[in-house]
């Protein structure tokens, strides 16, 4: 794939009244702050809804707060644990946990958490305070797709009451619309977000067609076409299909009035990340949008 850059152009500053997207907490930060509003929140003790895993790039993610030196334990019903294998409408699932971010240190390496006869806990013991990430996605060695339910715990490796669903996965409860909290942009409107520190990160998708020619447009500090008066300076990955699928861009910084732009290859949702530049000093607001056409939006 040939990744393209070419001078867009000026645009006239204008006002603009934007929203925050979510940045990431400071993992080293002893007071727990939750920086980000898409990921859902587990709660202690409870377990999650079922949640659906449809294909072998599907992924969930969860999170929850953390203290250092305390044992958190995670608990996952599904195709293993559901005591009825194969006609239960189960995932087969691995779980890892991250600090800080959903791309963090890693807490707790991928674990399959066992058997109905002999479930399994995976835990770890926080060597920080702040938020744990927790990934949920189809264990690799198998093609077993369909729901689970997740929960943690806290110093105890007793699994909460609860965990059976009526119906459970084999009565095909509904499942959401969409479990994949990121951001979506529109095509032709700009988003706003903010990148306060080295760590932070931002994360939106859009629908693409193959065939199709998408255009990407960033301001940013080196533009500062906005009002604002901090500006965060930032680069960015593209990637096909999930957060962890093959690179479109990688690392990108778009300089001041320039584009980028690609001819997607398959149909699916592209995930953009969006992040500050190594070694930068700005931080603060930004905005990003996709187009069809070859024209910078108002």
């Amino acid at each position: 794939m040939k990744n393209t850059f070419k001078i867009a152009g000026i645009i006239a500053l204008i006002a603009v009244i934007g929203f925050s997207m979510a940045a990431c907490s400071d993992p080293d930060d002893p007071v727990v702050v939750d920086f980000d509003s898409t990921t859902p929140n587990l709660t202690a003790s409870v377990w999650s809804s079922e949640y659906y895993l449809s294909t072998s790039t599907s992924e969930a993610y969860f999170k929850f707060p953390i203290v250092s030196g305390v044992n958190y334990y995670i608990h996952i019903r599904d195709w293993d644990t559901s005591g009825v294998y194969s006609t239960s409408g189960y995932a087969d699932v691995r779980v890892e946990a991250k600090y800080g971010s959903r791309y963090g240190d890693t807490a707790m390496s991928y674990v399959d958490t066992g058997s109905a006869n002999s479930p399994s806990s995976a835990y770890f013991t926080a060597n920080r305070s702040g938020y744990a990430y927790v990934r949920v996605y189809p264990h690799p060695s198998y093609s077993r797709y369909g729901y689970f339910r997740v929960a943690y715990t806290i110093n105890s490796s007793t699994r909460p009451s609860g965990e059976t669903v009526s119906g459970g996965g084999g009565g095909n409860p509904t499942p959401p619309p969409d479990t994949d909290s990121t951001d979506w942009l529109t095509n032709g409107s700009w988003s706003y977000g903010t990148l306060n520190y080295s760590y932070s990160e931002v994360w939106c998708r859009f629908n693409v067609n193959s065939g199709t020619t998408y255009y990407i447009y960033i301001d940013d500090y080196d533009t500062q076409n906005l009002s604002y008066q901090t500006y965060a300076d930032v680069k960015f990955d593209l990637r096909y299909g999930s957060r962890t699928g093959s690179y479109i861009f990688n690392g990108t910084d778009l300089s001041s009035g320039y584009y980028g732009y690609f001819t997607a290859n398959q149909t699916t949702t592209v995930y953009m990340k969006i992040y500050p530049l190594s070694g930068t000093t700005h931080f603060g607001y930004f905005r990003v949008a996709y187009r069809t056409i070859q024209s910078r939006p108002q």
